[in-house]
């Protein structure tokens, strides 16, 4: 088994628009089906509620903003930054639902996590180099994502 499963699902913004809570669906699902928790990591904290509250309830999203831990459909879900990933010592084993990357968030991932599944959701005109880089490196999974109801989380 690889030590990382890599995925991503990248599209011009209009095409992610409606595709942000069917992306954290797919998250949990791999979390909750392998028991590991779900560490959704974004560039910088002070600047992600405009895309996390599209991923995120109102109230999932506050809890999640104020550094805190909280259970999504049995899953323990915590939002990182890059500067919050390079503090610690990330989990070994942990699925990172990254959003809109950029380098230093997709090398504070890569550099320190040894097993983990690492799901990328970005726009493809967003640091399109950045992007395209690592998709060119780690060759990742892409994610077929379809339009659907999902549970508010």
């Amino acid at each position: 088994m690889p030590l990382k499963d890599r995925y991503c699902f990248v599209k011009t913004k209009d095409k992610l628009e409606p595709h942000y809570k069917n992306i954290v669906q797919f998250a949990l699902e791999h979390a909750s089906q392998s028991g590991r928790n779900l560490r959704v990591c974004v560039p910088v904290k002070a600047s992600c509620e405009e895309y996390l509250t599209k991923a995120f309830d109102e109230p999932t999203y506050r809890i999640l903003h104020s550094k805190k831990q909280i259970v999504v459909s049995g899953v323990k879900v915590g939002l990182f930054s890059t500067q919050t990933l390079r503090k610690e010592h990330i989990l070994l084993d942990a699925i990172y639902l990254v959003f809109l990357p950029n380098a230093d968030l997709l090398n504070a991932i890569e550099t320190q996590g040894r097993r983990a599944t690492v799901i990328v959701f970005s726009e493809s005109d967003k640091e399109g180099q950045t992007i395209s880089n690592w998709v060119n490196r780690y060759q990742p999974k892409p994610v077929r994502l379809r339009q659907k109801k999902t549970l508010a989380v």
